[in-house]
């Protein structure tokens, strides 16, 4: 489905990536992790085409840089992080937003963009906000909502920056357990996080970025281990298992 070759990506005079080349297939829920300044967003801004590469990226074997932006529009749905809101429309009419590469008309959308809207805030727990003008929703909130207008999109691929970092604990188990879900349903799901234990209990694979390259590929439990998180995030952690599932646990900085 994705297909990242030896993408490097140029940030003034800071080398964002290094020769990142990354294959993600469908169903597959991966969790970008890193430390701040590792890559993260930049690797997923450069899949969505939103920033300049040197190298190439496919999206179901063809070069994003040969598409047209509303194919590829159609084909990934980006959630940035931060979340931010300029107007007062309201939350269904954010959300409808994401129908767009479809050719929804703005304040038109036809029956079967209706029923996508409505999926979609259902989906994150939002519909009660539908009404509501984004502006004044809160910052987890306007966060559920802004999800929402990506799954809108009912595209193949799902990029999410930091889907978590607004949200409250019952939230973001719920948003962890629908990318998940999503991913099952046949979505390729790359999603940027720092919650180490969210994404060993969810993903089912994680890649670790150190200073713009790979350091790690892989299933959580064989990925996240002790030398690891004193490599890439300067930290010990508990290795549990409850209810089947791993438990990692950030316990400790490492000096220096």
């Amino acid at each position: 489905m994705i297909e990242a070759d030896n993408i490097t990506v140029q940030l003034g005079e800071r080398r964002a990536l290094d020769g990142v080349s990354l294959a993600c297939a469908t169903g597959e829920f991966i969790c970008v992790l890193g430390a701040n300044g590792a890559g993260k967003t930049t690797l997923l801004k450069a899949i969505a085409g939103l920033v300049p590469y040197e190298g190439r990226v496919t999206l179901q074997g063809r070069d994003t840089q040969a598409m047209k932006p509303s194919e590829r529009g159609r084909l990934v749905a980006y959630l940035p992080q931060g979340h931010h809101a300029h107007w007062p429309i309201t939350a269904r009419e954010a959300v409808a937003i994401g129908r767009v590469p479809h050719g929804a008309a703005p304040g038109r959308p036809n029956p079967h963009d209706e029923q996508a809207i409505s999926r979609a805030l259902e989906a994150t727990d939002a519909t009660a906000l539908a009404s509501r003008p984004i502006t004044a929703l809160s910052g987890g909130e306007r966060a559920r909502v802004m999800l929402a207008r990506a799954l809108a999109v009912e595209a193949p691929i799902l990029l999410a920056d930091e889907p978590i970092s607004a949200l409250d604990p019952a939230h973001q188990l719920a948003v962890m357990a629908l990318l998940a879900q999503t991913a099952a349903h046949g979505v390729t799901v790359l999603a940027a996080l720092h919650d180490l234990t969210l994404a060993a209990r969810f993903a089912t694979r994680v890649v670790v970025l150190v200073a713009g390259r790979i350091a790690a590929d892989g299933p959580p439990r064989t990925v996240l281990t002790p030398q690891l998180l004193a490599t890439a995030f300067g930290v010990t952690a508990l290795h549990l298992e409850h209810d089947g599932a791993p438990l990692l646990v950030s316990w400790t900085q490492i000096a220096g």
